[in-house]
């Protein structure tokens, strides 16, 4: 697309697709087990509570106040994560949990955690996006990445957008000075 004279490229961003990069604030951790992918990690004493079916249990035990929800992941052609079950009982199943000491005052622990795993899905289905801006003269101006949903969502293509009206604004006090110092 052009914008004021610049070009904005908008392109899938397949280094952001990592499910594991929903995790990196930290805010959230999970525990997950799976016979293909490698999802989480957990202490061994979650995986005997797991296998007693009290994990979520043990997890408060270790961590009090802990806020804590179930994980499920479908997987047909693509990963897909949710915290409620999908409708599928062969490719589809709960996989692990994920917890946070957030405080849960309003259902804030609750909301990040299904925030966190809504954007695990989105990574996993590959709809991460990034941009870049080049100018008239062919040269790239700026470019990010890492931006989860929606391509056409419109806080990247916003922030490509200010790019381009920044470089114009500073083109423009650059050939201002310029004047200035030739009227001088």
């Amino acid at each position: 697309m052009n914008y004021k004279g610049f070009r904005i490229d908008i392109h899938q961003d397949e280094e952001g697709c990592s499910v594991s990069d929903a995790l990196e604030s930290g805010a959230a951790t999970l525990y997950a087990w799976h016979r293909r992918y490698k999802l989480g990690e957990a202490p061994p004493w979650a995986d005997e509570a797991r296998d007693e079916g009290k994990l979520a249990e043990a997890i408060v035990e270790h961590n009090p106040g802990a806020v804590v929800l179930p994980v499920y992941m479908l997987d047909h052609s693509g990963l897909r994560f949710s915290t409620t079950p999908f409708g599928c009982r062969w490719d589809s199943g709960q996989v692990g949990v994920i917890f946070t000491m957030e405080p849960e005052s309003e259902g804030g622990g609750e909301r990040l955690l299904r925030a966190i795993v809504e954007e695990m899905d989105q990574r996993a289905s590959g709809n991460v996006w990034g941009y870049v801006v080049t100018t008239p003269e062919g040269e790239q101006l700026d470019s990010c990445w890492g931006f989860v949903g929606n391509e056409d969502d419109g806080y990247m293509l916003d922030e490509a957008r200010s790019a381009v009206d920044h470089e114009i604004a500073r083109r423009a006090s650059g050939e201002q000075l310029v004047a200035e110092a030739f009227a001088l």
